[in-house]
């Protein structure tokens, strides 16, 4: 979820370079990096680019649906 707001409040870029930095930290830091949590990263993105081709929607509900 935290993805697609990065993504509908700044751009595409900007949620995959978060998403990727959050993995790197779990890689060298006390986290877990999980290919789950970018694929998880990835429907997020995909979210938020509907939400803003169709102008309307909000990140909770479809992501909600993925990942209840």
């Amino acid at each position: 979820m935290v993805s697609c707001y990065i993504d509908v409040t700044c751009d595409k870029t900007t949620a995959q370079a978060a998403g990727i930095g959050k993995e790197i930290k779990d890689i060298f830091g006390p986290g877990n990096a999980e290919w789950a949590d970018w694929q998880a990263d990835k429907e997020g993105i995909r979210c938020g680019e509907n939400i803003k081709k169709n102008k309307k929607g909000t990140c909770e509900k479809p992501c909600r649906q993925k990942h209840p």
